[in-house]
């Protein structure tokens, strides 16, 4: 342990003197000559080093160490996109094989464990991490071979705030942008992993010998149902009573339709006979109405 704190302070003096004595330029390449790669823990991680030594110019001069020049439109574009390309790839490989995996644990140890969505996601995640780790090399590697141009900064350059800004900001829409391209994979799927749960549950409640929880699911069903019901009765109120301020035709007949629909629902539902009748009648009503402004 001591002697790697040694190796790296060997290596920080050596980088120091090359940047005091030589143009930033050759300090860049001699830093990149120390062995940088032996510290063990303690190395540069290789994205890290790439903007290191491919966004710096070619020479530096003091002039620019005490007024350095602003960046330049062109300058700002070229940190954007070298930012923002990276983490379209990492944005998209994350998603892809959280969802991927989130949506095979889900449907697997999901319906067996009785998993919520949540935990099902949560491992996913675990999949995405471990993939960012073995593959991230490959998708700085696919990004380096595409040959994206450098800003050719003067090392004031690189330690400006907006510079930072940009960079960060590039980095922050391209993560954003793979991510949801990630997510297009949502298009695909069906619900028929949230089904395959609700059977998997139910099943297990009609084999149980406490039949305590059968009944609990039952209930809450007919909670849902008069809730359901409740929520249809004052849809169909609600537009019954603006009927009479509705002039469009387009809107009358639209109206009329959807309270036709409504009461052919609310016929199938549970709703009493007399409630039901007194409802009929102010929907036949406002239907009448409807039909005469079409």
């Amino acid at each position: 342990m001591r002697a790697g704190w040694l190796q790296a302070g060997a290596v920080l003096a050596r980088a120091n003197r090359a940047v005091r004595n030589k143009p930033v330029a050759q300090a860049l390449t001699t830093l990149q000559q120390c062995p940088v790669g032996r510290l063990g823990p303690t190395a540069v991680h290789s994205s890290q080093r790439r903007a290191l030594f491919t966004a710096q110019p070619h020479s530096d001069s003091k002039e620019d160490e005490i007024s350095p020049a602003a960046l330049t439109k062109e300058q700002k574009k070229i940190l954007f996109v070298s930012a923002a390309v990276p983490m379209i790839g990492f944005g998209f490989m994350d998603n892809l094989v959280m969802i991927t995996m989130g949506e095979f644990i889900d449907s697997t140890m999901g319906v067996t464990f009785g998993l919520s969505t949540l935990t099902a996601a949560g491992f996913g995640q675990i999949f995405s991490d471990i993939s960012g780790i073995c593959f991230g090399g490959t998708v700085e590697a696919v990004c380096t071979k595409m040959g994206l141009p450098t800003a050719k900064l003067t090392s004031a350059q690189a330690a400006m705030g907006q510079t930072k800004r940009t960079t960060t900001f590039g980095a922050m829409c391209g993560v954003t942008v793979g991510c949801l391209l990630g997510m297009s994979i949502l298009l695909f799927k069906s619900d028929e992993t949230e089904d395959r749960k609700h059977d998997a549950e139910f099943s297990k409640m009609l084999e149980a010998d406490n039949k305590q929880e059968l009944l609990e699911y039952v209930s809450k069903i007919k909670t849902e149902l008069a809730q359901a019901e409740a929520a249809l009765v004052t849809t169909e109120t609600t537009i019954v009573n603006m009927a009479k301020d509705i002039k469009s035709d387009h809107q009358a007949a639209q109206t009329s339709k959807a309270l036709g629909d409504l009461k052919r629902w609310r016929s199938n539902s549970n709703i009493s006979k007399e409630q039901g009748r007194s409802l009929d009648a102010a929907t036949d009503a406002a239907i009448a109405e409807l039909n005469r402004k079409k």
